[in-house]
């Protein structure tokens, strides 16, 4: 308000009398403290948002100090944005356009809301992504709402800034690992009743003719896997229930018999479980497999055998008999447990109304759990049902560790093998760039790719996966490059890893097996090593022995002459230089026989030094040392030699010979095979033949030559050059360097020939080549290292490192890399190595992000024997 006066002036100068006071207000406009104001929310807050390193708050607020000098302020109002923005590329619409709350929507769901009061105090909620215009980066995007303060006759603009921080969506490499057994014995139980003549609905023809169809393809299935025997029973009455065939059959054998099928009768289940488990007993079935049964009926029983407590008897129709009883279920689930077989029961067509007949037949014997049955109404389903049972595939996500943000999204692309599949998330379409080796359900965008491994499915839409082994003779690694893609544009992009590892089923403890070299093979091949055969020793010495288990823990080699000894005299000789550097302990005794005049004996039993088992290998180089005493006894006076070798288990081989006609092996003039050197730093030469060189202690230089040759080179730091053949190296301790030249070479490491943890001992590889065995790649034999590996830890006991041209083979006897993260050239535990192995020259990292990756390969190209 404002007070004045008024006075009036003349030309002359002349000034009135001031008039009375009089009052006036001034109308003035609203005042904001703050014209422009500002608010930031981020994406990466709302649900599924990916958090950063920055903010991630969705709600913000502040003042922009809205006042009026008049005191007549009517309201504050929001405006709509000029431009227009989409969420999800759906365009956002506003309600409450000049008002005081602004909130915009998309698809029917608030995105954002602001709000304002007569103070000017602001607030904004994000609840929705807004689609951000800069893809594949992070951006940040400024949307501007208008603000009236208005008053009894003007209004004042200002604005509010929300600056969306955009989320994106992250892709992690993941490795999983895929293994399957590889040998089955497959038990089938058909129903061939009468009512399997019915027409099956689907593919105009019988029950019978789909169910034969659908069980070949099973029976390929598991072909596929790998080796498989099979026990086909067919029931209907007691008498047409038969086991076909004389004992388990081939597949090929198998189909032959389905296709000379008939169906009639009555239905008794009785008599087909009773009759399925005798035929389990039956020759041809294979060791080392796993055992599944599959029961197929397409209806309720109408039969049953003995009564409700036994599956043999005489056949009834007595309603309390018809199926499986209580314990007559119990008699079938013993049988599956004994055998660890796994069960499953399946009922084929619209005749089967229920599972209760089914679940007493399906059952767990390999885990000793009950299961039901299965119902499949409609043949065009059984397929896909059956094919459940043989693989169960590994499944995840491709989102795993990371996600496709806020925006949510879909998988863009994957490649494999030199081909692209790329997915358009507007048409639903792939497309391929290079070899299609895919199929695309475009209703489902469900994608199918086939390699040599297995196949891979991805629900392009959410990034869920299925892997199912193709077969796991065919091991390896299939590495799947993929990019996952937000709605408005960001993309990131990771590898999928599938390492499909062959099974390696347990090698059953079989005896040793010896040879006293009177003609025998005397092949040595290493455990783990397959159509390798590097050493024949059968040509050179009187004794061989080795174990498929390599667990020999004695062998003993037993004499008696025709003439006596004199006290004091050995008739045997070996080197003890040899034992001592093979870890071994000889207990060698004879007696003087009858008056030290005839029949005279000995007795010569090699152990491990340090109460364990003995190495096939050590053994066998040992045995080449054991000769006769020729200034002691002539050859002729022998009358019989025998060996003895028992392992771990107790179980026990052992050979006897008094044909002499090979004899001569043991002469002392033929010399041992062995060529070694002494304590001192020496050059050892092999010969163009088949030599076993030892270096002994001190800095040795062991050359092979031509042969099959067996390099040791004991203490020291020495180097071994195989030369030509196949041969194997063994440094020893100390940091060796190891040439194996041409040919398949082992590069095998002995108890004891590695560091402390911490100061690990340093052998380099300088020619390793990398191709599979078959292709004339060489081996890495580190099980005498490791200590408590098997095929599911080996990552605690190896890691890989790319440094320059070379591969670094990390090493931990005792697992000490148990809690590491396992990635290639990653940090590790170096404290708890004990070995490095350097491959000079040799990249075995090259598309591998894992050590699991790296091992698999190994092993599946049996380029790495571990126990």
């Amino acid at each position: 308000m404002h007070n004045y006066t008024v006075t009036a002036t003349d030309n002359a100068g002349n000034i009135s009398v001031p008039s009375d006071n009089y009052a006036y207000t001034l109308n003035q406009s609203p005042v904001f403290v703050t014209l422009d104001a500002s608010a930031s929310v981020s994406e990466d807050g709302l649900p599924n948002g990916l958090l950063d390193s920055g903010p991630s708050n969705v709600i913000a607020s502040g003042s922009m100090g809205i006042s009026d000098p008049n005191g007549d302020l009517k309201s504050v109002t929001l405006t709509e944005p000029t431009t227009t923005y989409t969420s999800g590329g759906t365009t956002i619409t506003w309600s409450g356009n000049n008002t005081g709350t602004l909130i915009g929507s998309a698809n029917g769901k608030e995105v954002i809301r602001v709000t304002i009061d007569s103070k000017g105090d602001y607030a904004v909620q994000l609840s929705g992504p807004i689609d951000h215009p800069v893809a594949g980066q992070e951006d940040t995007l400024a949307i501007k709402f208008g603000v009236n303060a208005n008053d009894a006759d003007t209004t004042t603009k200002g604005s509010i800034t929300v600056n969306v921080s955009d989320d994106a969506p992250t892709a992690t490499n993941q490795t999983v690992t895929a293994t399957n057994s590889a040998n089955t014995n497959l038990m089938i139980t058909l129903d061939i009743s009468g009512s399997m003549t019915t027409t099956d609905g689907v593919n105009n023809q019988t029950r019978l003719a789909s169910a034969i169809q659908s069980i070949k393809n099973l029976l390929d299935k598991y072909d596929d896997m790998g080796d498989v025997k099979v026990s086909l029973v067919v029931f209907a009455g007691l008498d047409q229930t038969k086991q076909l065939g004389n004992g388990w059959l081939t597949v090929a054998q198998a189909k032959a018999y389905l296709n000379n099928l008939s169906a009639d009768g009555n239905t008794n289940y009785d008599s087909a479980l009773n009759t399925a488990m005798n035929a389990f007993g039956t020759s041809g079935k294979l060791d080392n497999a796993q055992n599944v049964s599959y029961f197929f009926t397409d209806g309720q029983p109408n039969r049953g055998v003995g009564g409700d407590s036994s599956l043999t008897g005489q056949e009834n129709s007595n309603n309390g008999d018809r199926g499986i009883q209580q314990a007559e279920e119990a008699t079938w689930i013993n049988f599956l447990n004994n055998n660890h077989i796994k069960s499953y029961s399946i009922g084929i067509g619209s005749g089967v109304t229920s599972n209760t007949e089914l679940n007493p037949i399906a059952y767990d014997g390999q885990t000793g759990t009950n299961t039901d049955g299965v119902r499949v109404t409609s043949f065009n389903q059984l397929d896909s049902v059956l094919n459940e049972t043989v693989s169960s595939p590994i499944t995840g996500s491709l989102t795993s560790g990371g996600g496709f943000g806020a925006d949510g999204g879909y998988v863009k692309s994957i490649a494999v093998d030199g081909s692209t599949y790329t997915f358009n998330s507007s048409t639903g379409a792939i497309t391929v760039t290079g070899t299609n080796n895919s199929t695309y359900d475009a209703t489902s965008h469900k994608l199918v790719i086939t390699t040599a491994q297995g196949t891979l499915l991805v629900d392009m839409d959410d990034g869920s996966f299925s892997f199912t082994p193709k077969n796991t003779s065919v091991a390896g690694t299939s590495s799947f490059n993929y990019t996952l893609s937000d709605n408005d544009g960001d993309t990131s992009s990771a590898t999928l890893t599938v390492n499909v590892a062959k099974q390696i089923t347990s090698i059953p403890q079989v005896a040793p097996e010896v040879s006293n070299g009177m003609g025998a093979a005397g092949l040595l091949t290493l455990p783990g090593l397959l159509n390798v055969d590097l050493l024949n020793f059968s040509s050179r010495q009187a004794f061989t022995a080795s174990d498929v288990n390599n667990n020999i823990s004695s062998v003993t080699i037993a004499y008696n002459t025709l003439i006596g000894v004199t006290l004091g005299t050995a008739y045997l000789t070996y080197s003890q230089a040899v034992a001592n550097e093979l870890g071994l302990h000889v207990s060698y005794t004879q007696s003087s026989g009858f008056l030290g005049l005839i029949g005279a004996n000995g007795k010569m039993v090699i152990t491990a030094a340090d109460g364990g088992t003995v190495d096939n290998l050590a053994i066998n180089e040992f045995l080449s040392t054991v000769k006769t005493n020729e200034q002691a006894v002539d050859l002729s006076l022998f009358q019989n030699f025998k060996i003895t070798a028992v392992d771990s288990t107790g179980l026990q081989d052992s050979e006897s010979a008094s044909n002499l006609i090979n004899i001569d092996l043991l002469n002392s003039n033929k010399g041992t095979p062995i060529i070694g050197g002494d304590s001192a730093d020496n050059t050892v030469n092999g010969t163009s033949g088949n030599d076993i060189i030892y270096g002994y202690a001190g800095n040795d230089t062991l050359n092979g030559g031509a042969g099959n040759d067996i390099l040791r080179g004991g203490a020291g730091n020495d180097k071994l050059n195989g030369g030509d053949g196949n041969d194997i190296l063994i440094g020893g301790k100390g940091n060796d360097t190891l040439t194996g030249g041409a040919g398949v070479d082992v590069f095998k490491w002995d108890r004891a020939d590695d560091g402390p943890a911490g100061t690990p001992a340093r052998d380099t590889i300088t020619d390793f080549n990398k191709s599979s065995v078959s292709q004339g790649g060489d081996i890495l034999d580190v099980r005498d290292l490791l200590q408590g590996e098997n095929a599911g830890n080996l990552v605690n006991y190896l890691h890989f490192e790319k440094s320059g041209s070379d591969t670094i083979i990390h090493i931990s006897s005792n697992g000490g890399f148990a809690t590491d993260a396992h990635n290639v050239s990653g940090s590790f535990s170096s404290g708890n190595t004990t070995q490095q192995i350097v491959l000079s020259g040799v990249d075995l990292t090259t598309g591998q992000t894992s050590d699991a990756a790296i091992i698999s390969n190994l092993l599946s190209q049996q380029k790495l024997i571990t126990d």
